[in-house]
């Protein structure tokens, strides 16, 4: 069921139990429109996870900030690239380390859940997103 119709269906129960003081259909909709906003909430939560992961995917690779150039002895250390010395000339690249991403603040982490649906997705969300932090290499332990 979609978010709309689970919408619509709740609407509707409580149109009669407003006009009838009918109970009838209320619970069926309360947990319609609970599963449709939980849909809802993770397909948001997919849809960000995607658009994050190019981006990480593209950090990953890194150039060489510099060169080291060894040949009979003579051993150069610079940021010419290794075409210019020539294939006699053993070619080392040489790694900055990675920028270290801090995990999100429980602050912003529970703004994030907050937006997204039912509270009583917390517990998972809040898991899903520290298990994606720690899956791209963003902050400390479990």
């Amino acid at each position: 069921m979609t978010l709309r119709e689970a919408a619509q269906q709740a609407l509707d129960a409580l149109h009669l139990w407003h006009w009838t003081k009918q109970t009838t259909g209320l619970d069926a909709a309360h947990d319609a429109l609970r599963d449709a906003l939980a849909e809802d909430a993770m397909q948001r939560l997919t849809d960000v996870q995607q658009e994050i992961e190019p981006t990480s995917q593209e950090s990953r690779q890194v150039e060489p900030v510099a060169w080291l150039h060894e040949w009979d002895g003579t051993a150069l250390l610079n940021t010419v690239p290794p075409d210019y010395y020539g294939d006699h000339w053993k070619h080392t690249p040489l790694y900055a380390s990675p920028p270290q991403h801090k995990p999100l603040t429980d602050e912003e982490m529970w703004e994030v859940i907050g937006s997204l649906a039912d509270t009583r997705l917390a517990g998972p969300l809040e898991k899903l997103i520290r298990a994606t932090e720690r899956a791209h290499d963003i902050g400390g332990e479990e």
